[in-house]
């Protein structure tokens, strides 16, 4: 039973078997559940990406920042290419994310519908990205996720990784081509971690192991 105040008088009514709704209401339950899906198999398809695999933070940002997206369900039903804002710099490792100094800038280009072009431009790496100290190279790793939006369906993954030389020496610029079909209504991910090595090529994680793996959400999009 429920009992109430209504004009200085008490009331009690039976709690009803069912609470109606709103159409917005149900719309934005079906979102969050669809972005709790997506999600999830991202994550999967991630888990040996992922610096911190079973992370709450991790799964509520992505959780959230998916169903952010969703909100504007009405793009969803535009044809082509389109960026996805609402996901960059998303934190694939808490609150180590992949932002700041911490890293490597990446440029994609999405266009061609069967490849994704990743550009590095030039930079100087002891000058562009915050390390601890005696770091002698960077492993700069990527991946590409694509997820449909109606199943929640991987539609593909790639991973591939580059050595970098931590030094004062500018490096020159270049470019990753990797093969990979953006199928219509699927959202893609251009996902990025770093590493640290110091002398032989062991990994720094200093006390904290999760501290210098930076992870995160580079560039996302969807095909319409």
């Amino acid at each position: 039973m429920i009992f109430y105040l209504k004009e200085g008088k008490y009331f009690m009514r039976r709690k009803p078997a069912k609470v109606k709704q709103s159409k917005p209401t149900k719309r934005n339950s079906g979102r969050f559940g669809m972005a709790v899906k997506m999600s999830k198999e991202i994550r999967h398809t991630l888990k040996d990406f992922l610096p911190d695999k079973k992370g709450k933070p991790t799964m509520y940002r992505l959780n959230d920042a998916i169903y952010q997206w969703l909100l504007l369900e009405p793009n969803l039903k535009e044809k082509g290419l389109q960026a996805v804002g609402k996901l960059r710099q998303t934190s694939l490792n808490g609150a180590f994310g992949f932002t700041g100094k911490r890293h490597i800038e990446c440029q994609a280009d999405w266009e061609d519908e069967e490849k994704v072009i990743i550009t590095i431009p030039p930079m100087v790496p002891a000058n562009k990205i915050e390390a601890p100290a005696k770091t002698e190279s960077v492993t700069l790793q990527l991946g590409l996720v694509g997820c449909q939006i109606k199943n929640a369906m991987i539609t593909g993954k790639y991973f591939t990784s580059i050595e970098l030389p931590y030094a004062a020496d500018k490096l020159a610029a270049q470019e990753i081509e990797i093969p990979f079909v953006k199928e219509p209504g699927g959202l893609v991910l251009l996902v990025a971690k770093l590493q640290y090595h110091v002398k032989n090529g062991q990994t720094i994680t200093g006390k904290n192991p999760l501290q210098w793996l930076p992870a995160g959400i580079v560039d996302a999009v969807y095909m319409g």
